[in-house]
């Protein structure tokens, strides 16, 4: 599968490296523009759509981690909830998914 396409897809599984190393991508994806790139951050709808896109990657992302985890994708709106979705993504980032319940099962 393309990697444009995974990193957008809501279907797909996700292990706990994959989903780590997403995320921090999708949080440079925020903060490096505003690093270098002040003026254009000063453009609320460039901030806006860099927003936008940042959520997008991480509902999938997390949704994706959820497949993984055999949870309902409608989990992925606990990530709303300030306070909570620190546990939660801390949860997301300590549970074992499928592969690794799949590998301690064949030996």
């Amino acid at each position: 599968m393309n990697k444009i396409t995974y990193l957008f897809s809501f279907s797909e599984n996700a292990g706990r490296a994959s989903f780590f190393y997403t995320f921090v991508g999708t949080f440079l994806l925020l903060i490096i523009p505003r690093l270098f790139f002040e003026d254009l951050i000063n453009n609320q709808n460039f901030f806006l759509l860099l927003l936008l896109l940042f959520l997008v990657l991480s509902f999938a992302n997390i949704a994706r981690r959820l497949n993984d985890l055999d949870k309902h994708q409608g989990f992925v709106l606990i990530y709303a909830i300030p306070i909570v979705n620190l546990i939660f993504l801390f949860y997301l980032l300590l549970t074992p998914g499928n592969e690794h319940k799949k590998r301690n099962n064949n030996n």
